[in-house]
C-alpha cells in the first residue's frame, strides 16, 4: 500500500513538474517580445559614459549586412563629451574579429563584434557625430530585388539618420555593409544652416515620410548669409562614388556652383532693406515685378536668374535723400553679370507707414 502511494505521489509530481515547464515555455517565449539580445546586460559592454538616446528602446535590432542574422543597433549620448549622438553596431558572430585560428563553431554566436559608425577613428571613415538633439533613421534598398517584408526589423541596403538641432536637419549620414573586417562605411553631410530635399522649399522631406523611402544621393543645404534680410546660400550636396566604391564613397558639396535666395522660400512683398529688394527682383519675375522700381519704370529685365554674390550697403541718415549701391554678381539666361544697382529709400508719409526701398538704375560695373 506504501509503495503505492509514493508511486503515485511520484507520477503527480513529474506531471506537475512537466506542466510547469511546458506552460511556462508558451507563456514567456525566451521573452522575445521585451527583445533582450543574446541575453546581454548592455552596461556590461558600452562604456559608463554613453547612455542610450532611447532607454526603453535600446538596441534596435537591425540587417543591413550580407547575411539573415539580426543584428543591433546602440544610439547613445557621451556624457563625458559634447553630449552629440552617436552610434554602434553590435553583430553577434562565431570568432573574434581577425582572429582565424578559432574554428567557427556550430553552436550559437559566442562574440559580439562592435562596428563603431560615429565617432569613428580608422583613416578615410567617417568622423564626427551623428546628431545634437535628435536623430531620425531608417533603412533603404537600393537593390530592391533584395527587400524582404519584415517590420520588426529595421532592414535595408544602407542606413541613413538624419541630425537634428533646433527642429532643422543638420547632419545627414549614410552607412552600409563592406565586409567583417572593416565592418560598416558611411558619408556625412553637415551644414551650419540646415538640410532640405529641395532647392526651392527649404524644409523639404516628403520622400523621407514615404511609406517605402528610397536611397537619398541629392540634398540641398540652406545657409544664411546676409541676416538683416533672411538670405541664404543654397548649396547642392551628393553621394559619390569614387573608383573604389563602396570604400571610397562620400558626399560632395558644389559650393562653387550655389546661389542665393531667401531663407523662407519665398521672395518678400515689401523688403525692409535695400539689398533684399533687388534680390527679389532678380528672383522674382512676378506680375508685381515692376513695382520693386520707382513709379514701375523698370529700366532692366531679366529671366532664369542665378545671384551668386550680393553687398549690404551701409544705411545711415544720408540713405534717407540720397540712394545706396548695392553690387550684385549673377547670370541671367547663360550670361554673366557685374552690376551696380542704386536702390533709393522712400520714408514713410504717415506715422503707421513702412519704410520703402525703390530700385532707380541698374547698371554694369
Amino acid at each position: 500500500m506504501l509503495r503505492t502511494f509514493f508511486a503515485v505521489a511520484g507520477i503527480i509530481v513529474a506531471a506537475a513538474i512537466a506542466y510547469i515547464i511546458f506552460t511556462g515555455r508558451i507563456q514567456n517565449p525566451v521573452k522575445t517580445e521585451k527583445k533582450v539580445p543574446l541575453n546581454i546586460d548592455l552596461q556590461e559592454i558600452k562604456p559608463p559614459a554613453w547612455k542610450a538616446v532611447d532607454e526603453k528602446k535600446g538596441l534596435l535590432e537591425i540587417n543591413l549586412d550580407d547575411d539573415k542574422t539580426a543584428e543591433w543597433l546602440f544610439l547613445y549620448r557621451n556624457t563625458a563629451d559634447t553630449n552629440q549622438i552617436g552610434a554602434v553596431i553590435y553583430d553577434a558572430q562565431n570568432q573574434p574579429l581577425g582572429d582565424a585560428s578559432i574554428a567557427i563553431s556550430q553552436q550559437s554566436p559566442a562574440f559580439l563584434i562592435p562596428y563603431a559608425l560615429m565617432p569613428n577613428y580608422k583613416p578615410g571613415e567617417t568622423q564626427g557625430y551623428l546628431g545634437d538633439d535628435a536623430v531620425l533613421y531608417q533603412g533603404v534598398f537600393v537593390d530592391t530585388h533584395k527587400k524582404e517584408t519584415n517590420d520588426k526589423i529595421l532592414q535595408g541596403d544602407r542606413l541613413q539618420l538624419r541630425g537634428i538641432y533646433r527642429g532643422e536637419t543638420t547632419r545627414f549620414s549614410v552607412f552600409w555593409w563592406v565586409n567583417q573586417q572593416i565592418g560598416y562605411n558611411g558619408a556625412l553631410a553637415y551644414t551650419p544652416g540646415w538640410f532640405s530635399l529641395s532647392p526651392i522649399h527649404p524644409d523639404q522631406w516628403t520622400a523621407w515620410d514615404d511609406k517605402s523611402p528610397q536611397a537619398i544621393t541629392d540634398l540641398w543645404a540652406w545657409e544664411p548669409q546676409v541676416d538683416r534680410s533672411n538670405i541664404c546660400r543654397r548649396v547642392l550636396w551628393q553621394l559619390t562614388d569614387g573608383p573604389n566604391a563602396p570604400l571610397t564613397r562620400q558626399f560632395v558639396a558644389f559650393y562653387q556652383d550655389s546661389d542665393l535666395y531667401f531663407c523662407k522660400g519665398s521672395t518678400p512683398a515689401e523688403p525692409a532693406f535695400p539689398e533684399a529688394q533687388v534680390l527679389a527682383y532678380l528672383t522674382d519675375p512676378g506680375k508685381n515685378r515692376k513695382d520693386r522700381w520707382k513709379d514701375g519704370a523698370a529700366q532692366v529685365s531679366y529671366d532664369n536668374v542665378s545671384v551668386f554674390k550680393i553687398s549690404e550697403p551701409e544705411i545711415n541718415e544720408a540713405s534717407a535723400t540720397h540712394p545706396v549701391a548695392v553690387a550684385v554678381d549673377f547670370i541671367a539666361d547663360h550670361i554673366q553679370h557685374n552690376m551696380v544697382w542704386q536702390v533709393e529709400m522712400q520714408p514713410p508719409t504717415h506715422i503707421n507707414d513702412p519704410v520703402r526701398w525703390r530700385i532707380i538704375s541698374a547698371v554694369e560695373r
